[in-house]
């Protein structure tokens, strides 16, 4: 009995002085609704993920863009700024996030620094609803440093009808370059 307390009180000393460490550690998870909602971002929102992108000047760099957390949405319309001087568009496919058993419009438009994505359904019957890739996005990097990649506030998303849907937050995303 006197060895089992012994133990005990070996191990209560060993824990008492044992220092456990918190790490602060700051994840890139873009679908974080409490770090979001710490930068002004509460759904339904527009954002990209990842929200970061290393890449190497020449080579690509891919983001989505994003519907985080919409109800009855019946189409987008998602204006993206980019810096032009060290991005341009390569391509930009439809996600999965308006697949059903009706393809959806899809169509896209580059303007050197401002790229408008387009995606809605023929007739207020179909609408999705969640989270989910709209498009996705490649880029060519042109040159070193960071190059932010914003929604602008035309970006907009359509209910039945037509009928618009507020969107409470629009994120941005990095590509750095190196």
């Amino acid at each position: 009995m006197r060895w089992i307390k012994a133990q005990s009180l070996l191990l209560l000393f060993v824990l008492l002085g044992c220092r456990i460490e918190v790490h602060d550690a700051s994840y890139d998870n873009p679908f974080d609704l409490d770090a979001n909602k710490e930068k002004g971002i509460i759904p339904p929102a527009l954002i990209f993920s990842p929200s970061r992108v290393k890449a190497t000047v020449g080579g690509s760099a891919t983001m989505d863009i994003f519907a985080l957390e919409v109800s009855g949405v019946g189409g987008v319309h998602a204006q993206v700024n980019y810096d032009a001087t060290k991005l341009s568009v390569t391509s930009v496919t439809a996600g999965s996030f308006f697949s059903s058993t009706q393809s959806p419009i899809f169509i896209y438009e580059d303007n050197n620094g401002t790229l408008d994505v387009y995606v809605s359904y023929l007739g207020p019957e179909i609408t999705v609803s969640g989270t989910g890739d709209i498009a996705v996005v490649v880029f060519n990097v042109k040159a070193s440093g960071e190059a932010v990649i914003r929604y602008t506030s035309e970006s907009e998303l359509l209910g039945s009808n037509d009928v618009p849907i507020k969107l409470n937050g629009l994120g941005q995303g990095v590509v750095d370059a190196k």
